[in-house]
């Protein structure tokens, strides 16, 4: 999907689609691992709430979607792993 970062949460909720990174989240991750954190992974908040992520803006949240940190994961790849493990679990 090519979504800028004002319309993936229209596409998240209209494709009901596992999860996104924007990118620009991608480009930061890219080029410098270096600082890498967990922030930026626009994910289904059942899912990534009940594995411990914690929102990042709630302003940026649909009724289904939000954009999401894990204190736990110490980088972005990391978090998606554990999220797209539990979204398999269910």
């Amino acid at each position: 999907m090519n979504a800028t970062r004002g319309s993936v949460r229209k596409e998240l909720e209209d494709y009901r689609l596992a999860a996104a990174i924007g990118e620009g989240r991608y480009v930061d991750w890219y080029g410098d691992r270096a600082r890498e954190t967990s922030c930026g992974l626009l994910a289904r908040r059942d899912v990534a709430e009940r594995i411990g992520g914690v929102m990042v803006s709630p302003l940026y949240r649909t009724e289904h979607y939000g954009e999401f940190s894990h204190p736990s994961h110490s980088s972005l790849p990391e978090f998606l792993v554990a999220y797209l493990a539990a979204l398999e679990r269910g």
